[in-house]
């Protein structure tokens, strides 16, 4: 299995996203990381909460062959609570 990332960019969602890590939504506005590459011959563009993309990045680094279930994964609490406590204010 080989991934070969093509870009990365940090939009405001124009709409509603799931992100690739967690699975949570991406809410429209909300600015997360975007992503397209190549996984085995395949082109895909993932999402990610900011604090997601971090954690995958961690992970990869630790384990250089490491490979994730897309939507499986924990978001990361802190930055779950604060977005959380922010929606309500909103």
């Amino acid at each position: 299995m080989s991934y070969t990332q093509l870009s990365s960019s940090k939009p405001a969602a124009n709409k509603e996203h799931r992100c690739t890590w967690c699975g949570e939504k991406i809410l429209t506005g909300e600015k997360h990381v975007k992503t397209t590459g190549v996984y085995d011959g395949e082109l895909q563009t993932n999402r990610f909460h900011f604090e997601c993309d971090r954690a995958c990045l961690e992970e990869a680094r630790c384990d250089p062959g490491f490979e994730f279930t897309p939507y499986d994964n924990e978001r990361p609490a802190k930055c779950q609570e604060q977005s959380a406590s922010k929606e309500k204010q909103g």
